[in-house]
C-alpha cells in the first residue's frame, strides 16, 4: 500500500477515498507511475479548506545498529536518504529530494521495487513475494540484473526506498515539514521515527500553509498535464 500513499502524498493528494476489491493493492510494475498516471488523468480539485501540516520542532532520531532514521527542523519539506548494500550491482547510492509534485512525478515515482534471487526462496516460503516477477520488480543476481530493459534511472534502488518513505511517513496523517534523513533504512525504522516523533508533543506543531516560515503551497511546481480545478462543490 506504500506505492499508492506515496503517489497520493509525492502528487499533493491529502483527501481521496480509496476502495480495494482485493486482499492488497495491485503491485502493478512495482512502482508508484501507474498511480500517478491516474492521478494526472483525474485531475485534481482545490478545496477552500487551509491545509495542515506537521511541523517538526525537534530532532526525533532511531537507529538499529549502523541503520538510522530522523525527522529534523528544516525550511521546507527534504528528504535525504543513503543506502549501502553489499552488492556491486546497487553499493552505495544516496538522494537527497527537495519535494514538489513535478520532481516526484519525474523523479521518484517510476523507480521500481527490487530484490535479491537469493533472498527469493525465503521470502516465498514465508509467504511473501508470492506475486514478484520481472515485470513487477527489479531482480538481481550476484552481479547483475536480470530485467531484460535495465534500470529506469541510475541509481533507481534509492530512489524507490526514498518512493518507500514518502509513503510511510504518510501514514502520520498530515505532510510533515521539515527534513527526514534515513541511512541504511527501510519501513521499520520509518514507523519508528513516526512513534517518536508523537512520543512528546514538543517533537511538532500542527500548523496551516499560512503559519509556516516559508511561502509554501503545496500545488506549485506541478507536473505538466495535470488539471488543477476549483473546488466548485459543497463540503458535505
Amino acid at each position: 500500500m506504500e506505492h499508492v500513499i506515496s503517489a497520493l502524498s509525492g502528487m499533493g493528494v491529502d483527501n481521496a477515498l480509496i476502495t480495494l476489491t482485493g486482499a492488497e493493492c495491485p503491485i502493478l510494475d512495482g512502482s508508484a507511475s501507474p498511480y500517478v498516471q491516474g492521478i494526472m488523468e483525474a485531475g485534481l480539485d482545490v478545496q477552500p479548506a487551509p491545509r495542515r501540516y506537521i511541523k517538526i520542532m525537534r530532532q526525533v532520531l532511531v537507529r538499529n545498529n549502523e541503520a538510522s532514521a530522523a525527522l529534523e527542523p528544516y525550511n521546507g519539506r527534504m528528504l535525504d536518504l543513503e543506502i549501502d548494500f553489499d552488492s556491486r550491482v546497487i553499493g552505495r547510492q544516496r538522494m537527497i529530494f527537495d519535494w514538489t509534485p513535478r520532481k516526484y512525478c519525474e523523479d521518484v515515482s517510476r523507480a521500481r521495487t527490487f530484490g535479491f534471487v537469493r533472498d527469493a526462496k525465503i521470502l516465498r516460503q514465508a509467504g511473501y513475494a508470492l506475486g514478484s516477477s520481472l515485470d513487477n520488480s527489479i531482480t538481481v543476481h550476484e552481479d547483475r540484473i536480470l530485467n531484460p530493459g535495465g534500470l529506469r534511472y541510475e541509481d533507481e534502488f534509492v530512489r524507490h526506498k526514498l518512493l518507500d518513505a514518502i509513503g510511510d511517513l504518510a501514514l502520520c496523517g498530515l505532510p510533515i515539514y521539515g527534513r527526514f534523513r534515513s541511512y541504511k533504512g527501510g519501513h521499520a525504522l520509518n514507523a519508528l521515527v513516526l512513534h517518536g516523533l508523537f512520543a512528546s508533543e514538543a517533537n511538532y506543531e500542527i500548523v496551516t500553509a499560512e503559519e509556516l516560515p516559508l511561502a509554501f503551497d503545496a500545488l506549485d511546481d506541478v507536473p505538466e498535464g495535470l488539471e488543477v480545478r476549483p473546488y466548485l462543490r459543497s463540503v458535505g
